[in-house]
């Protein structure tokens, strides 16, 4: 298991990614833009600009990484509350008994299911105020 950091922008996360690649010495990996589910209801509704936002990407540096996704216009922003943890599974084991866990008396954002990137995904937000999002990486052939 592995724990991280997702750091959510307001159409900054591309120039935050450059300048944190830069700062440790980092790759991008997984870029994905929201104009980029191509055939996606969603995607196919967005204005150019839009679509040229960071859906997901993460930094990769020493043996250290943490997401960035930009939000889509018109959602609330709220710095410090822009921040929350990952928890990457790396198999099935534990993945719904940590989300039922974390679960308790907290706020589902996502309930745990079945995703296009992964087999298990969920976010929450804790009863502390904490959020939260549980993913199992997908097999690799």
């Amino acid at each position: 298991m592995l724990v991280k950091a997702y750091i959510t922008f307001d159409g900054q996360a591309e120039e935050a990614l450059n300048f944190y690649r830069e700062v440790f010495n980092g790759k991008i990996e997984n870029m994905i833009r929201y104009g980029d589910g191509k055939g996606d209801t969603l995607a196919d509704q967005l204005d150019e600009s839009t679509k040229n936002r960071i859906e997901n990407a993460r930094l990769d540096f020493g043996n250290n990484c943490f997401n960035v996704s930009d939000i889509l216009p018109g959602e609330r922003f709220i710095v410090g509350n822009n921040i929350h943890l990952d928890i990457v599974f790396f198999d099935d084991k534990n993945v719904k008994e940590t989300f039922d866990k974390l679960a308790v008396g907290a706020e589902i954002i996502e309930p745990l299911g079945a995703k296009p990137f992964s087999p298990n995904y969920g976010n929450l937000t804790d009863r502390f105020g904490i959020n939260w999002s549980i993913m199992q990486m997908p097999k690799r052939n």
